[in-house]
């Protein structure tokens, strides 16, 4: 193989080893979005939970102050409703956890294909410079092969000394 084949091979190499590093720092920016996106559901869950605990106790009070069977019927329906929106937000909070894992995994992946990628650009980079130092070896020896069968100045050609 030519020195300009090695080197265009090497090249490639490269230039998969950065994408693959590109792939992999996209895939941590799409954790780290994750999350956050997990961390804003955990915080509408709570911000939620807090609202129908406090409207729980003010329909509890109520009660205590006597209320009509219309009243009673508003207040139940508006607990079932947060009761309805935390599952939703719950649902929301369990798909974000979900979708971190996943993303977890595949950065987990790509990162171990990173690697693998790296450590075939070095054996690759051994190759190519122990081949660069073999054939610099093997020019020198045949320079001096060609200098060793060179005449010697001043000396008439076929006398040899």
């Amino acid at each position: 193989m030519k020195k300009a084949d090695l080197y265009s091979l090497q090249a490639l190499r490269l230039l998969r080893e950065q994408r693959a590093a590109a792939h992999l720092g996209a895939q941590r920016e799409r954790c780290r979005d994750s999350h956050t996106e997990l961390d804003q559901a955990r915080e509408k869950l709570r911000l939620h939970r807090e609202q129908l605990a406090q409207e729980a106790e003010q329909a509890v009070g109520q009660l205590g102050e006597g209320l009509s069977v219309s009243e009673w019927k508003v207040v139940q329906e508006r607990l079932k409703q947060l009761h309805d929106e935390r599952k939703a937000l719950q649902a929301d909070a369990d798909n974000a956890v979900l979708n971190l894992e996943t993303e977890e995994q595949a950065r987990k992946r790509l990162r171990q294909a990173h690697l693998e990628q790296l450590k075939k650009s070095r054996a690759w980079q051994n190759l190519v410079e122990q081949r660069m130092r073999n054939d610099a070896r093997a020019s020198e020896q045949r320079d001096e092969a060609d200098q060793a069968d060179l005449p010697v100045k001043g000396s008439p050609p076929g006398d040899e000394q």
